[in-house]
């Protein structure tokens, strides 16, 4: 019987560089312009087609993105590969080791030339990931992983120990890319005045060690509000304490990872859902006052 590929899931992956030359302001608080490169900076675009439906989901070792900049990406993306606009996923690392790509008052700067790269270069990963597409299987699954994040304004406050993972397999069975979801913020190399991906470029490599090989991992960033990590000190950025906040993460999603099963999914969709977060009332003036002195 000849194969459909039309009627079967597909996947297509692509990875891009995003690093910016030493110079530009970081984002995420008042730290100047980077000195030096700790770490490359990447987008990782996973476009996903099953029948005449196409998703794509995009990653980016950012802080992250103004409405504008990102409705900009969206249509620049649409206009290249015909994806529906609503079916095009941007999500963020938060790592605070990234150029400023949102206007954020004191939090760095934003480079004109880089924040004019930056739709083309994503619109042209996307096409290459769209590209790349091929037969695969997809499962899901998740572990727990405590003692990794604190609650940095509650003692004993909330945190989520859930790390997701989805790994996606092509039809030989060979894993072709994960996706990982935890909630942290990566800041242990935080005022070190260097462009890092921080914490989440180690769960890359943790993962990539324990299954052998160099699949690209995209990290979905959790609900990190008040999510710190717990080796994180202030002022004293750490590229140690990033590697074992990092290597932590990516063990708990090997664990999620080797239970899998991957099928071939019957149906593919995208929703949209806005949640209402209501926001707590404003301290009196004076409250105000003292804080901002």
């Amino acid at each position: 019987m000849q194969h459909d590929e039309r009627s079967s899931f597909t996947t297509g992956i692509a990875r891009t560089d995003i690093t910016p030359p030493p110079g530009l302001e970081l984002a995420g608080g008042a730290f100047g312009p980077a000195r030096d490169i700790h770490r490359p900076l990447h987008a990782t675009a996973l476009a996903l087609g099953l029948g005449d439906r196409r998703a794509l989901l995009i990653t980016c070792d950012l802080l992250g993105l103004d409405d504008a900049l990102a409705d900009r990406i969206r249509d620049d993306i649409a206009a290249a590969t015909g994806i529906a606009r609503e079916a095009i996923i941007l999500a963020c690392t938060h790592t605070h080791g990234a150029p400023a790509t949102m206007h954020l008052r004191h939090w760095g700067r934003q480079d004109e030339n880089y924040i004019r790269q930056l739709p083309a270069q994503l619109s042209q990963l996307a096409a290459d990931a769209e590209a790349d597409a091929r037969p695969a299987r997809i499962g899901a699954a998740s572990e727990e992983c405590h003692g990794v994040a604190v609650n940095r304004a509650f003692e004993d406050g909330w945190t989520d120990p859930t790390v997701g993972a989805i790994r996606i397999d092509d039809d030989q069975g060979n894993v072709r890319a994960v996706v990982v979801n935890f909630a942290c913020h990566p800041v242990n190399m935080h005022g070190a005045g260097l462009v890092s991906p921080d914490f989440p470029a180690y769960v890359e490599d943790t993962i990539r060690e324990g299954l052998g090989h160099d699949v690209p991992v995209l990290f979905l960033q959790g609900a990190l509000g008040d999510i710190n990590p717990t080796n994180f000190v202030p002022r004293e950025p750490s590229e140690q304490a990033a590697a074992a906040t990092g290597r932590a993460v990516g063990e708990a999603a090997l664990v999620a990872l080797r239970g899998i099963e991957p099928a071939a999914p019957k149906v593919l969709a995208v929703c949209e859902h806005e949640v209402a977060v209501p926001c707590q009332p404003l301290p009196p003036r004076a409250e105000l006052e003292a804080m901002i002195a």
